[in-house]
């Protein structure tokens, strides 16, 4: 069996609100491998997106450790989590965080762009995961004239511009209708099988979790089951 993509060992974190400190996560250990997609559940405030965003490195851990193919997030400073999240990590959440001033192309473009100019190559992708989520024939549209299962889908074609080694789905069809959401789940299932890329998606949904390969579960701050959907 292939080394895990993602790793996360006895991560532990908290906040504190006033004087108290609230333990959000009581060490947690996850692993997730190349082309598999891990649906983690809980109710609202178990910590789903905090775990999320530790993975992504959106926000330093407290303890334990996070790797992304054998390399550990916490032992970076905020500017190399930063350029590592861009170069390696994808994100997609419940509002679609589309520029408005930007075509659907350029929204796409624009992790490569952050990175340097665009080449033949950058732009051929962008065009080919454009076709793939059926909005070949929009790239020079604006967000606002597309519906939003449409700019959800952009927003997955630009989280997976840059081949990704993960994946990190924060309620990605929280803001659709079951159709949309329905499609939406397909895009993502089947993309990150066909790209090779370790996804965790977040979802209040039992019925989206059942399509993963994979269930977790966060109650109080821990993992309470893991298990195949």
């Amino acid at each position: 069996m292939s080394a895990p993509r993602l790793e996360l060992r006895a991560v532990r974190h908290s906040y504190r609100e006033a004087d108290n400190e609230r333990s959000i996560l009581r060490g947690v250990d996850l692993e997730v491998r190349a082309g598999e997609t891990v649906a983690l559940v809980g109710r609202s405030g178990s910590g789903k997106s905090t775990l999320l965003h530790l993975t992504a490195g959106i926000e330093p851990i407290e303890s334990g450790s996070v790797r992304l193919d054998g390399r550990e997030l916490d032992s970076m400073d905020d500017h190399d989590r930063t350029v590592h999240r861009r170069r390696h990590i994808g994100l997609v959440f419940q509002s679609f965080h589309l520029l408005p001033l930007l075509t659907v192309i350029e929204n796409v473009l624009l992790p490569v762009e952050l990175e340097g100019r665009v080449d033949a190559e950058g732009l051929e992708r962008a065009r080919a995961l454009l076709t793939t989520v059926g909005l070949g024939d929009r790239a020079d549209t604006h967000p606002d004239r597309l519906s939003g299962g449409e700019r959800q889908r952009v927003a997955l074609a630009r989280a997976l511009i840059r081949r990704p080694a993960v994946l990190l789905a924060d309620e990605p069809t929280g803001n659709l209708d079951a159709t949309n959401a329905d499609q939406v789940l397909d895009l993502i299932l089947d993309l990150a099988r066909r790209e090779n890329t370790a996804t965790l998606l977040a979802t209040h949904s039992r019925e989206i979790a059942s399509r993963c390969d994979r269930v977790v579960e966060l109650q109080d701050g821990q993992l309470v089951s893991n298990q195949p959907a």
